[in-house]
């Protein structure tokens, strides 16, 4: 027993006497940025110095570009929050900044100027900056692992605002994202957040088609045939994203698919099946109207515009058709992701193609053209 007081007295005089003092200044890497800004992850932690409580000034070489709290240690991170953003813009995931050990801000007792609570008007962070003497602060717990160091993270004080208790989190696992839990927005107040770092998706396509049909067999004098077609195909896309422009690019994503449908069918008047297959290949754009571009376990709006080539061939028996032409589409969809990044979309657009084809044995050139609804399901993962 004994040897345990003595070891926890080790341990807090240790941490006592390498505390930074005022001015102290240390050179650090921002490893996570929340989406408003308002909460940083920093790779530097008690083992620097850095205990809770601690206020700092975030600067470059152009100069100050926020000012900033501790508000959780480990040994070798730290969570601030950002009480004063001077330069949005520097602060950023990767960014290495030069941090300023400076006395708190003074507090007022006027509830309209206090620091004690600030939302962010955006609804996704807030700030809880602690009264009374910083001089008694708090000490994280050394772990023996990098893992338990991080989960020692996410196991904060509750905290009290005027829109009751929250126990703010940082997801700090492969993902790099952040979980904001005190909101005005209860999407947030219930754990969902954005994706920083990831900018590409792969995409399981799945399709259905109804479409009406008109062939112009191109032979003088034969009347143009109209009908009804539905097929089922198969494909992929790859989309890809900016996740950190702030500008009007940020809502759009650009995508290439191809895509696969093949149908076998017969006729009363020959033995011989019909085959038929086309290959669609394609690039297009997605605008997210609704929530953030990559948000996740919330529901995701977006339209969607595309257009591409065919590629087509028709078999029977020994004649063989082959074609080409082009398509374009547009519809309207949503998307949902998981926080491990994987996802599932739905959508539906409006379809048309023409294609130019002639037999194998024949100078002749058909013209078909198909037109109508398609919906889309897929599946998907981020990275």
């Amino acid at each position: 027993m004994y040897g345990n007081v003595f070891l926890l007295f080790v341990f807090i005089f240790t941490t006592s006497v390498s505390a930074l003092e005022i001015d102290e200044k240390l050179t650090t890497r921002i490893l996570s940025v929340s989406s408003t800004k308002k909460t940083v992850l920093l790779n530097r932690g008690l083992e620097d110095g850095l205990v809770v409580g601690d206020h700092a000034k975030f600067f470059l070489t152009t100069g100050v570009i926020a000012r900033g709290v501790v508000s959780k240690a480990s040994p070798t991170r730290s969570i601030w929050s950002i009480y004063r953003l001077i330069s949005a813009d520097s602060v950023n995931v990767d960014k290495v900044v030069n941090i300023k050990i400076s006395s708190p801000l003074k507090l007022t007792e006027d509830a309209s100027k206090s620091l004690v609570y600030e939302p962010v008007p955006s609804g996704t962070d807030s700030i809880s900056i602690a009264r009374g003497d910083t001089s008694s602060r708090q000490r994280g717990m050394q772990t023996s692992s990098d893992q338990e160091e991080l989960d020692s993270l996410n196991e904060g004080p509750v905290v009290e605002s005027k829109r009751g208790t929250y126990r703010p989190q940082v997801n700090l696992k492969r993902g790099g994202y952040i979980r904001n839990m005190d909101s005005k927005d209860s999407s947030y107040a219930q754990g969902r957040g954005v994706f920083d770092n990831k900018s590409w998706e792969f995409i399981a396509r799945f399709q259905y088609h109804s479409l009406s049909t008109s062939v112009d067999d191109g032979i003088e004098g034969n009347e143009v045939t109209t009908g009804k077609e539905t097929t089922m195909g198969i494909g992929g896309s790859l989309e890809k994203y900016f996740p950190h422009r702030k500008d009007w690019l940020r809502k759009f994503s650009f995508f290439a698919t191809l895509d696969y449908s093949s149908t076998t069918s017969s006729s009363d008047v020959s033995t011989d099946e019909i085959k038929t297959s086309q290959t669609n290949m394609g690039i297009g754009t997605n605008w997210h109207f609704y929530n953030d571009i990559l948000s996740f376990e919330r529901v995701i709006g977006f339209v969607s515009g595309g257009l591409g080539l065919i590629s087509s061939s028709t078999t029977v028996g020994d004649a063989e058709t082959k074609g080409s032409g082009t398509f374009f589409s547009l519809g309207i969809g949503a998307k949902y992701y998981t926080a491990s990044g994987f996802g599932v979309r739905g959508m539906l657009d409006f379809y048309s193609q023409g294609i130019k084809s002639s037999l194998s044995t024949s100078d002749v050139e058909s013209v078909t053209t198909k037109s109508g609804p398609r919906l889309i399901v897929g599946m998907s993962y981020l990275f």
